[in-house]
C-alpha cells in the first residue's frame, strides 16, 4: 500500500521530473555514504556532499531551489542545521524516498516493453479479489443477511464487480497466464449471484450446517484451487 508521503513524492516527481528525481537520489547516496563512514553529522545530508555528488553524475545545477520545495512546500526533508556556509537536512521518512526511487528505476529511462500487461499486474494487484472473495464467503455462510450487508452486496455488484469484469476481460487475453485470478473472479461472481437471488426474494439465508452437501462439496472443491 502507498504511504501518504509516497503519494507526495510521487507528486513532486511528476511536476518537476528528472532534477528532482537525481536530487533525491543523490541525498539518499550522501545519507547512505556518511552512515557507511560512521560519520557523526547533524542530519542526513549536507549541501556540500549533496553537490559534490551531482557533480560526479555531471549534473552542475544548483540544487538548493528544488530542496526549498521539498522542505516547505512536501515536508520530504527538514531543516536540522544551518549556519553562513552549511546547511543539513535530514529526511522525514527516507524509506518512502528509497521506494519511490525504485519505482522510477533509479533514474527513469526504463522502457516498460509491454505497458498492457504491466499495467494488467497493477489493476490486479488493486481489485484484491482475495479480500473481496473472503467477504462475501463470510457472508455467505451466515444464516441471515443484516441491512448493512445486503447493502454491500448491492455495492459490490454496481460499483466494484464491473472494474473487475474488466480487469478479468483483459486478463484472459494473455491465455493461462492468470488462471488462477480468472478462477477466483469467476468464483465470486458465481456467490454474489446467488446470495443476490437470496436478498432479491427476500430469502433468509441457510445456517452453514443446513447448506446442501452438494453446495458444501462444490464451494470446498472451488476453494482448493485457491
Amino acid at each position: 500500500m502507498v504511504t501518504f508521503l509516497e503519494s507526495v513524492i510521487h507528486e513532486v516527481l511528476m511536476k518537476y521530473g528528472e532534477r528532482a528525481l537525481y536530487v533525491l537520489k543523490a541525498a539518499v547516496e550522501v545519507t547512505e555514504e556518511y552512515g557507511a563512514l560512521g560519520k557523526r553529522t547533524p542530519g542526513d545530508f549536507d549541501s556540500k556532499g549533496l553537490i559534490r555528488k551531482l557533480r560526479e553524475w555531471g549534473i552542475t545545477y544548483n540544487p538548493s531551489q528544488l530542496l526549498r520545495i521539498m522542505e516547505r512546500d512536501y515536508g520530504i526533508i527538514e531543516t536540522v542545521y544551518r549556519s553562513a556556509t552549511q546547511r543539513w537536512w535530514r529526511f522525514t521518512d527516507i524509506t518512502a524516498v528509497k521506494e519511490v526511487i525504485r519505482i522510477y528505476g533509479g533514474g527513469g529511462d526504463e522502457v516498460i516493453e509491454d505497458p498492457e500487461y504491466y499495467v494488467l499486474n497493477l489493476q490486479i494487484e488493486v481489485v484484491d479479489v482475495d479480500k473481496l472473495l473472503n467477504e462475501v464467503k463470510e457472508m455467505y455462510s451466515k444464516s441471515r443477511l443484516s441491512v448493512s450487508e445486503r447493502n454491500r452486496i448491492k455495492q459490490i455488484v454496481v460499483e466494484e464487480l464491473p472494474v473487475i469484469a474488466k480487469v478479468m476481460k483483459d486478463a484472459q487475453k494473455y491465455g493461462g497466464r492468470y488462471r488462477d485470478f480468472i478462477r477466483k473472479c469467476s468464483f465470486l461472481m458465481r456467490l454474489i449471484s446467488e446470495l443476490l437471488r437470496r436478498v432479491k426474494l427476500g430469502v433468509v439465508q441457510k445456517s452453514p450446517r443446513s447448506v446442501s452437501e452438494e453446495e458444501s462439496v462444490r464451494i470446498e472443491s472451488t476453494n482448493e484451487h485457491f
